[in-house]
């Protein structure tokens, strides 16, 4: 199950979220058989495109019949397990199919069709919902264990969003009235929200409305602010068009197309002082998916150059390191020398020849 993050305590919020278990996808099934299984893999390959591209990457993908009848061959792993809170003996309580697709498969199809890919380091929301149903109105917080906090939770899960709730304690409920949430006062939200360290705010509210529900959102974003709406015959689709709304809004912001030319860079990373840090700057490193391929050229005390392929440009890859906040620039790096360097880290008597200069060099250094 893809596991988000839900930080619900003052301080501990960070700048932006890890998703674990990006690449694994859970959609019910009525049985075990085949057919079934192929129509599961296709509507988890469709929710995987919309998770890594946005909406617009599945529209494109849609109209190729191809892609989606071979949605199993970037299935790596799958398995079947019962629903959660239903009994065993009863008659049919159906399945549950959980598949991993491949990762490397996944962001190579991206890149053969050209379309943008978002990586798992994602900002994270916080969410000031209001919603009126037949017993007035109230604020979505992270005690309401209803339905729909279970249907936005879940729908924010499918599109990978990391998201926060706002504990409407004394605090919060002194900066913010429920007039501010129906209003789109963002002035007072945005007081409320600075203990939570969030990089967006979502503000909504869901209503319903001629037979159905509609939903009004605001995207705040530092002082840009984003608009728009939906609807549905039930409450869960108007409050998904609020999901959809954040995930394209951000996949269109942090997402980067995959095709193109592939530029080679050096990458010098101060600060290494031991084997876990040096661990730590490849991991950080596997994780930008702006970074098709890395491998090392040299290692000294305090430092570990590598030589990395970048989709994209530089200013790309500063926008997702930011975000990261693992690896800092360091502008004050000494400059990087030709010849050999004798590697202290991982072997003291072990040299590790250096390259010749690539077309840029990029200084960081990495965050204890």
């Amino acid at each position: 199950m893809l596991t988000m993050l839900l930080w619900l305590s003052q301080g501990t919020a960070m700048a932006a979220v890890q998703v674990k278990d990006l690449y694994d996808i859970e959609v019910s099934v009525r049985d075990q058989g085949v057919a079934e299984r192929q129509r599961a893999m296709q509507q988890g390959f469709a929710e995987m495109i919309s998770r890594l591209s946005g909406s617009e990457g599945m529209r494109q993908l849609g109209q190729s019949a191809t892609a989606l009848r071979r949605a199993t061959k970037y299935v790596e792993q799958y398995r079947y397990r019962k629903p959660e809170g239903k009994p065993a003996e009863q008659p049919d309580p159906g399945r549950i199919l959980w598949m991993r697709f491949n990762r490397k498969a996944m962001q190579q199809l991206l890149h053969d069709r050209q379309l943008p890919l978002w990586g798992s380091t994602r900002p994270e929301t916080l969410l000031w919902i209001a919603i009126e149903n037949n017993r007035g109105r109230y604020i979505v917080s992270s005690d309401n264990k209803n339905a729909l906090q279970r249907n936005l939770m879940d729908h924010a899960r499918r599109r990978a969003l990391p998201v926060l709730l706002p504990l409407m304690d004394i605090e919060d409920r002194g900066k913010v009235r429920i007039g501010d949430i129906w209003g789109g006062f963002s002035t007072s939200v945005k007081s409320a929200s600075t203990r939570y360290k969030a990089d967006n705010l979502l503000i909504g509210k869901v209503y319903p409305a001629a037979g159905g529900w509609r939903s009004q959102w605001t995207l705040v974003s530092g002082s840009s602010e984003k608009r728009w709406s939906g609807s549905g015959s039930y409450a869960g689709q108007a409050i998904a068009a609020g999901m959809d709304g954040l995930a394209d809004l951000l996949a269109s912001r942090y997402a980067v197309k995959a095709g193109g030319v592939t530029a080679s860079y050096r990458m010098a990373i101060s600060q290494v002082n031991s084997l876990a840090d040096y661990d730590r700057s490849r991991q950080y490193l596997r994780n930008i998916s702006l970074i098709s391929a890395f491998r090392l050229l040299s290692i000294s005390r305090g430092r570990v150059v590598y030589q990395i392929d970048l989709r994209g440009d530089v200013d790309d890859l500063e926008r997702a390191l930011k975000l990261e906040h693992r690896l800092l620039p360091d502008n004050a790096a000494r400059p990087l020398a030709v010849g050999a360097l004798k590697t202290n880290v991982i072997s003291p008597d072990k040299t590790v020849p250096d390259q010749q200069l690539l077309p840029m060099t990029l200084y960081y250094r990495l965050r204890p």
